[in-house]
Protein backbone atom coordinates (compact mmCIF):
# COMPACT_ATOMS: atom_id res chain seq x y z
CA UNK A 1 0.00 0.00 0.00
CA UNK A 2 2.52 2.06 0.99
CA UNK A 3 4.64 1.98 -2.74
CA UNK A 4 1.38 2.60 -4.27
CA UNK A 5 0.68 6.00 -2.41
CA UNK A 6 4.65 6.72 -3.27
CA UNK A 7 4.04 6.52 -7.51
CA UNK A 8 0.41 8.26 -7.02
CA UNK A 9 2.02 10.45 -5.68
CA UNK A 10 5.10 11.05 -7.61
CA UNK A 11 2.17 10.40 -10.71
CA UNK A 12 0.32 13.60 -9.42
CA UNK A 13 3.74 15.44 -9.40
CA UNK A 14 4.87 14.89 -13.05
CA UNK A 15 0.89 15.86 -14.00
CA UNK A 16 0.44 19.28 -12.25
CA UNK A 17 4.69 19.68 -13.66
CA UNK A 18 3.41 19.24 -17.37
CA UNK A 19 0.32 21.89 -16.93
CA UNK A 20 2.51 24.56 -15.10
CA UNK A 21 6.24 24.32 -16.70
CA UNK A 22 7.55 25.54 -19.39
CA UNK A 23 5.72 26.15 -22.90
CA UNK A 24 2.17 26.32 -20.89
CA UNK A 25 -0.20 28.60 -22.92
CA UNK A 26 1.48 28.43 -26.57
CA UNK A 27 4.69 30.16 -28.02
CA UNK A 28 5.64 33.55 -26.73
CA UNK A 29 4.27 36.54 -28.74
CA UNK A 30 7.05 37.19 -31.42
CA UNK A 31 9.65 40.38 -29.94
CA UNK A 32 7.62 43.46 -30.76
CA UNK A 33 4.32 42.49 -31.32
CA UNK A 34 1.73 43.82 -29.82
CA UNK A 35 -1.17 41.08 -29.18
CA UNK A 36 -4.41 42.27 -27.74
CA UNK A 37 -4.56 44.51 -24.82
CA UNK A 38 -4.25 42.98 -21.22
CA UNK A 39 -3.32 39.44 -22.51
CA UNK A 40 0.66 40.40 -20.78
CA UNK A 41 0.32 38.44 -17.67
CA UNK A 42 1.08 40.44 -14.31
CA UNK A 43 4.58 40.06 -13.45
CA UNK A 44 4.49 39.61 -9.31
CA UNK A 45 6.87 38.99 -6.48
CA UNK A 46 6.71 36.79 -3.56
CA UNK A 47 6.09 40.03 -1.88
CA UNK A 48 3.10 41.14 -4.06
CA UNK A 49 -0.36 41.22 -1.75
CA UNK A 50 -3.11 40.30 -4.38
CA UNK A 51 -5.48 40.85 -1.85
CA UNK A 52 -4.49 44.79 -1.46
CA UNK A 53 -7.48 47.25 -2.90
CA UNK A 54 -6.93 47.73 -6.62
CA UNK A 55 -4.68 44.78 -7.37
CA UNK A 56 -6.89 43.53 -10.23
CA UNK A 57 -6.08 47.49 -11.47
CA UNK A 58 -2.49 47.48 -10.82
CA UNK A 59 -2.02 43.87 -12.48
CA UNK A 60 -3.86 45.22 -16.11
CA UNK A 61 -2.18 48.55 -15.88
CA UNK A 62 1.10 46.85 -15.26
CA UNK A 63 0.17 44.63 -18.39
CA UNK A 64 0.03 48.04 -20.44
CA UNK A 65 3.25 49.69 -19.33
CA UNK A 66 5.16 46.52 -20.76
CA UNK A 67 3.37 46.35 -24.18
CA UNK A 68 4.50 50.04 -24.51
CA UNK A 69 7.83 49.73 -22.93
CA UNK A 70 8.05 46.93 -25.50
CA UNK A 71 8.29 49.11 -28.51
CA UNK A 72 9.71 52.20 -27.08
CA UNK A 73 13.29 50.89 -27.74
CA UNK A 74 12.45 50.78 -31.48
CA UNK A 75 11.18 54.70 -31.27
CA UNK A 76 14.57 56.66 -31.19
CA UNK A 77 16.61 54.54 -33.54
CA UNK A 78 14.54 54.46 -36.21
CA UNK A 79 14.16 58.15 -35.90
CA UNK A 80 18.20 58.33 -35.92
CA UNK A 81 18.33 56.05 -38.60
CA UNK A 82 15.95 58.26 -40.95
CA UNK A 83 17.71 61.75 -39.61
CA UNK A 84 20.84 59.76 -40.66
CA UNK A 85 19.83 58.16 -44.01
CA UNK A 86 21.11 54.65 -42.27
CA UNK A 87 17.26 53.47 -42.67
CA UNK A 88 14.67 54.50 -45.24
CA UNK A 89 11.68 56.45 -44.36
CA UNK A 90 9.19 54.01 -45.17
CA UNK A 91 11.13 51.55 -42.72
CA UNK A 92 11.27 53.85 -40.12
CA UNK A 93 7.23 55.31 -40.61
CA UNK A 94 6.70 50.85 -40.28
CA UNK A 95 8.65 51.23 -37.27
CA UNK A 96 6.65 54.09 -35.79
CA UNK A 97 3.43 52.62 -36.84
CA UNK A 98 3.71 49.62 -34.66
CA UNK A 99 4.61 51.80 -31.59
CA UNK A 100 1.16 53.84 -32.60
CA UNK A 101 -0.94 50.64 -32.29
CA UNK A 102 0.54 49.50 -29.52
CA UNK A 103 0.10 52.86 -27.89
CA UNK A 104 -3.80 53.46 -29.59
CA UNK A 105 -4.43 49.96 -27.95
CA UNK A 106 -3.80 50.82 -24.78
CA UNK A 107 -4.92 54.24 -25.06
CA UNK A 108 -8.61 52.23 -26.38
CA UNK A 109 -8.87 50.00 -23.35
CA UNK A 110 -7.86 52.57 -20.41
CA UNK A 111 -11.79 53.99 -20.12
CA UNK A 112 -12.98 50.54 -19.61
CA UNK A 113 -10.55 50.05 -16.89
CA UNK A 114 -12.14 50.01 -13.58
CA UNK A 115 -9.80 51.39 -10.90
CA UNK A 116 -12.47 51.19 -7.61
CA UNK A 117 -10.51 50.73 -4.57
CA UNK A 118 -7.18 51.45 -6.71
CA UNK A 119 -5.46 54.35 -4.34
CA UNK A 120 -4.51 57.13 -6.72
CA UNK A 121 -6.46 55.02 -9.30
CA UNK A 122 -8.12 57.61 -11.04
CA UNK A 123 -4.87 60.12 -11.53
CA UNK A 124 -2.84 57.20 -12.68
CA UNK A 125 -5.70 56.56 -15.42
CA UNK A 126 -5.97 60.03 -16.22
CA UNK A 127 -1.78 60.84 -16.96
CA UNK A 128 -1.48 57.52 -18.58
CA UNK A 129 -4.09 58.67 -20.76
CA UNK A 130 -1.94 61.88 -21.53
CA UNK A 131 0.43 59.80 -21.76
CA UNK A 132 -0.57 57.26 -24.67
CA UNK A 133 -2.08 60.55 -26.95
CA UNK A 134 0.88 62.44 -26.43
CA UNK A 135 3.23 60.06 -27.44
CA UNK A 136 0.45 58.81 -30.24
CA UNK A 137 0.70 62.36 -31.59
CA UNK A 138 4.51 62.50 -31.44
CA UNK A 139 4.88 59.72 -33.43
CA UNK A 140 2.74 60.61 -36.05
CA UNK A 141 4.30 63.62 -35.99
CA UNK A 142 7.54 61.96 -36.62
CA UNK A 143 6.05 59.83 -39.74
CA UNK A 144 5.00 62.82 -41.41
CA UNK A 145 8.30 64.05 -41.05
CA UNK A 146 9.53 61.16 -42.88
CA UNK A 147 6.98 60.48 -45.16
CA UNK A 148 7.92 64.25 -46.75
CA UNK A 149 11.34 62.99 -46.65
CA UNK A 150 10.22 60.11 -49.17
CA UNK A 151 7.96 62.41 -51.34
CA UNK A 152 11.11 64.54 -51.57
CA UNK A 153 12.97 61.80 -52.82
CA UNK A 154 16.29 62.22 -50.82
CA UNK A 155 16.54 60.67 -47.69
CA UNK A 156 18.97 62.89 -46.63
CA UNK A 157 17.42 66.64 -45.62
CA UNK A 158 18.56 69.62 -44.05
CA UNK A 159 18.29 70.03 -39.84
CA UNK A 160 15.27 68.38 -38.96
CA UNK A 161 14.50 70.56 -36.61
CA UNK A 162 14.08 73.25 -39.36
CA UNK A 163 11.16 70.80 -40.21
CA UNK A 164 7.51 71.59 -39.20
CA UNK A 165 6.79 67.87 -38.36
CA UNK A 166 10.02 66.98 -36.73
CA UNK A 167 9.82 70.46 -34.84
CA UNK A 168 5.87 69.52 -33.49
CA UNK A 169 7.14 65.97 -32.94
CA UNK A 170 10.03 67.18 -30.33
CA UNK A 171 7.47 69.45 -28.79
CA UNK A 172 5.08 67.07 -28.04
CA UNK A 173 7.19 64.00 -27.01
CA UNK A 174 8.40 66.60 -24.47
CA UNK A 175 5.04 67.11 -23.26
CA UNK A 176 4.48 62.94 -23.23
CA UNK A 177 7.63 62.88 -20.84
CA UNK A 178 6.16 65.69 -18.65
CA UNK A 179 3.02 63.77 -18.31
CA UNK A 180 4.96 60.40 -18.02
CA UNK A 181 6.97 62.23 -15.08
CA UNK A 182 3.69 62.61 -13.66
CA UNK A 183 2.72 58.57 -13.64
CA UNK A 184 5.70 57.65 -12.50
CA UNK A 185 5.59 59.93 -9.50
CA UNK A 186 2.43 58.15 -8.39
CA UNK A 187 3.05 54.41 -9.93
CA UNK A 188 6.59 54.20 -8.80
CA UNK A 189 6.05 53.96 -4.64
CA UNK A 190 2.48 51.96 -5.16
CA UNK A 191 4.12 48.99 -7.92
CA UNK A 192 6.51 47.35 -5.42
CA UNK A 193 3.37 46.56 -2.90
CA UNK A 194 1.38 45.30 -5.80
CA UNK A 195 4.18 43.23 -7.42
CA UNK A 196 4.90 45.68 -10.45
CA UNK A 197 7.92 47.10 -12.06
CA UNK A 198 8.54 50.29 -11.17
CA UNK A 199 9.37 52.74 -14.31
CA UNK A 200 11.93 55.89 -15.11
CA UNK A 201 9.61 58.26 -17.45
CA UNK A 202 11.81 57.30 -20.52
CA UNK A 203 11.11 53.53 -20.03
CA UNK A 204 7.44 53.57 -21.63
Amino acid sequence: MAAAAVLASVGAGVFVAGKIGPGHGGAPPAPGSPGPVGSTAPVTSPAANTQLPGAAAMATLGSYLRRSASVRPTIQPAIDGVRGCSESPSSGEATLQRAIDTRQDILNALPSLSVSGLPNGTQLVSTLTTTMKDSITADKDYQSWMKDFANQGSPCGPDPNQHSHYAAAVTVSNASTTAKDGFVAIWDPMAPRYGQQAYPSTGF
